[in-house]
């Protein structure tokens, strides 16, 4: 009895949007939206900046905060905002 009652509302749905694409379970199909041409894609939008207090590459969107005074992205993934320090690599030895 549930399934004659779900397939009832199924085929009255399908008949009143028929232009919707259906999948086999009869639930409507969302594709993507094609994007405009000229539009930026979501890598030109995330820029890859340094962090301000150790260096490192970072993506804009990875950012905690922007700095009151500078404007620049603030990260704690690489240095937690310069309160973890490394002390500078080495040079390797001379080739025997």
């Amino acid at each position: 009895m549930r399934k004659a009652i779900l397939l009832s509302k199924r085929t009255s749905a399908s008949s009143r949007d028929t232009n919707a694409p259906r999948n086999p379970q009869g639930t409507r199909r969302t594709q993507p939206k094609k994007k405009e041409k000229g539009s930026t894609s979501r890598l030109d939008e995330n820029q890859i900046v340094p962090c301000s207090k150790c260096g490192a590459l970072m993506w804009t969107s990875e950012s905690t905060a922007t700095d009151p005074r500078t404007g620049e992205p603030t990260f704690t993934l690489c240095c937690n905002h310069g309160q973890i320090k490394l002390p500078p690599i080495n040079q390797p030895p001379a080739l025997l």
